[in-house]
């Protein structure tokens, strides 16, 4: 999600942190687990962002999500 900004072409983006993350239902195997994340912030090189993930259309988790947006190393 944060790539499609061009400004982060080539970028590399790192897992920065997890907030008020609330799990509310078991989910188990066979399970099929949707995920939906929302761009809340993208400025500098930093991300944020609230997701929420659903079973059934039913809510079995959420939280903010944070990531830094960072220089490749040269290959």
């Amino acid at each position: 999600m944060v790539l499609t900004d061009e400004r982060f072409a080539g970028k590399l983006p790192l897992f920065g942190g997890l907030d008020g993350a609330r799990f509310r239902k078991p989910v188990t195997p066979g399970d099929q687990l949707k995920l939906k994340l929302e761009l809340v912030k993208l400025k500098a090189g930093t991300a944020k962002m609230r997701g929420v993930a659903t079973v059934d259309d039913q809510l079995v988790a959420e939280a903010d999500l944070m990531a830094a947006v960072v220089d490749r190393r040269p290959q």
